[in-house]
């Protein structure tokens, strides 16, 4: 996904929902013009916002996180400032993921021992 491309799966997100830019503009807490700015890649996205956005349209992360996308940006992003900025975000996002499947998996292995645990105690 190219830069552009962001933009436009931003858009088409929108548009599929019936949403206006005013809407949303008011969700992540910025100006239309600002909004407008993003979907026309003209402004980066935090990564905050860009949450925002996931959880309001519920959709997976990978999206945005496509493996093309970081290839063509790092490519060129010395040509294009703003698809570098948008690399880091999907890196910095992609990082705090796996955090999350790291907290998740411990959760699991703990609630393994535990049933573990419990079954050991009914069979004794």
């Amino acid at each position: 996904m190219t830069g552009n491309d962001f933009g436009n799966k931003l858009r088409q997100l929108r548009l599929d929902k019936g949403y206006s830019q005013e809407y949303m503009a008011e969700l992540l807490e910025v100006s239309q013009k600002t909004y407008s700015n993003i979907e026309n890649n003209k402004s980066p996205i935090s990564v905050e916002r860009l949450l925002k956005v996931i959880q309001e349209y519920q959709i997976d992360a990978s999206v945005f996180l496509t493996e093309k996308s970081k290839a063509t940006t790092l490519q060129t992003n010395t040509e294009n400032h703003k698809k570098n900025t948008i690399t880091f975000l999907s890196e910095e996002l992609i990082l705090q993921l796996k955090e999350r499947i790291e907290e998740y998996k411990m959760i699991v292995h703990e609630k393994n021992r535990r049933i573990e645990f419990l079954e050991n105690r009914l069979n004794t």
